[in-house]
């Protein structure tokens, strides 16, 4: 009966010795951690080393996952955009100048764009088809299309036999050189509207208003500048392109009535 009780003490001063080797190991541990902090709790420089530089991220690397990528057959590192397609816009084709006067207003073109029945005057500024009629000189006529500007000679505009074919000569409405105006009629023409487009006709076959305050006059008429008939008074110009002539609305009533 001793020797288990001797046997069993022996047991439990080994077990009570190797709790107490374990309770200092783990208290040496405890203040081995600890160890990093200052008496104030701060922690200890050098105790935590700074991170190493991180790497620089390379598209290379997601190679891989682009081209296995199994949820879009269709999918590939390459991309392709594609511009959209600009269908260049045609010119069209120059208008037909079929005559220029000037009347010390400034030049008028007579002039006919491409499928047009007749020539029309033109003055600077207004369009004729897509073209804007900017100036005109003895040799060249300028042309604008769509901030474009085109300074053409004369024949370029008027030697095109396919645009001679579709454009009309230009006619004037008269009236019989027989008829003699009634008075009601010379009191209309006198105050004809500023865009009266019909004849005035009468003893000198005045022709359609071209402009406020003027008319065309017949080559035909052999009377001189100056002849005044019903209100109006026959002008003169010597121009590059000859001599023209037309009537205007009387200002001046020096000159004797015809």
């Amino acid at each position: 009966m001793k020797q288990k009780l001797l046997i069993l003490n022996i047991a439990l001063v080994a077990l009570l010795a190797a709790g107490l080797i374990e309770l200092r190991r783990e208290i040496r541990a405890a203040w081995d951690r600890y160890s990093i902090f200052d008496e104030e709790g701060a922690a200890v420089a050098g105790a935590f080393p700074a991170p190493g530089p991180a790497g620089a991220v390379r598209p290379a690397d997601h190679m891989p996952i682009v081209e296995r990528l199994l949820f879009s057959p269709d999918r590939n590192p390459i991309v392709e955009v594609q511009a959209p397609v600009v269908e260049p816009v045609k010119r069209p084709d120059f208008p037909l100048l079929v005559g220029l006067m000037d009347f010390g207003k400034g030049p008028i073109a007579l002039m006919t764009a491409e499928g047009d029945a007749a020539a029309k005057p033109v003055s600077i500024g207004e369009k004729v088809g897509d073209y804007v009629f900017r100036a005109a000189t003895a040799e060249r006529i300028t042309l604008e299309w769509q901030g474009e500007t085109f300074n053409l000679l004369h024949s370029e505009l008027t030697n095109r036999p396919e645009a001679k074919a579709k454009a009309a000569p230009v006619r004037e409405t008269r009236a019989p050189a027989a008829r003699r105006p009634t008075a009601t009629t010379a009191a209309a023409a006198a105050n004809a509207s500023p865009r009266q487009s019909t004849a005035v006709g009468g003893r000198y076959n005045i022709g359609r208003q071209i402009r406020e305050g003027s008319f065309q006059a017949d080559p035909k008429d052999p009377s001189p500048a100056g002849t005044v008939y019903q209100g109006m008074i026959k002008r003169e110009r010597r121009t590059p392109f000859g001599t023209q002539m037309w009537w205007e609305k009387q200002t001046d009533t020096g000159a004797p009535k015809q």
